[in-house]
């Protein structure tokens, strides 16, 4: 009976843990990584759990809540992994941050508003496909010369050339018409 209940508890510890990735595979349909669990229990090819719609392939390093189903570890799946060197700070009740190893953020601030900020300053933001805004689209918003798209096409849509001439002459520079 001790023999049984000996068992019984360490397959029970067994179950939840924690421990770190060493390394990632996210090459097949199923993400697995090499968890250390202690320094004598690393497991090779465990497979990684995501919601559906969402998957990272989170740095070495990072920690992982392991699950192993019925304390048995050739059942061993990852169920959670962080990074608190990645992680964003300061998040305020009510927001969502999406994030990524060199700092780019993408928050829902929680009022009905997000922001998104790429880590590298002159970075690019790449969308395929169309793109349908509601309300303006401002450009240089942060140094105070911004001008809206609205306006931009306002002007566009208002201003005359000076001094045409026909032929392969150029044309003043625009003003709006009064």
């Amino acid at each position: 009976m001790i023999g049984y209940m000996e068992r019984l508890l360490a397959r029970l510890h067994g179950i939840v843990g924690n421990g770190l990735l060493n390394l990632v595979t996210d090459t097949a349909g199923v993400q697995t990584a090499q968890v250390q669990l202690s320094p004598n229990d690393i497991r090779d090819n465990v497979p990684v759990a995501y919601h559906f719609g969402f998957s990272a392939a989170p740095p070495a390093g990072s920690n992982a809540v392991v699950v192993s189903l019925g304390g048995e570890a050739t059942t061993t799946i990852v169920i959670a992994t962080g990074n608190a060197g990645s992680r964003p700070k300061n998040l305020t009740a009510g927001q969502v941050a999406v994030y990524d190893a060199s700092g780019s953020i993408l928050t829902l601030t929680g009022d009905g508003n997000a922001t998104l900020k790429l880590s590298n300053a002159s970075g690019t933001l790449a969308l395929t496909g169309n793109l349908t805004v509601t309300g303006d689209i401002t450009d240089h918003s942060q140094d105070g010369t911004g001008k809206s798209m609205k306006v931009m096409r306002a002007f566009d849509d208002q201003h005359v050339h000076g001094g045409v001439t026909t032929g392969s002459g150029n044309t003043g520079i625009a003003t709006t018409q009064d």
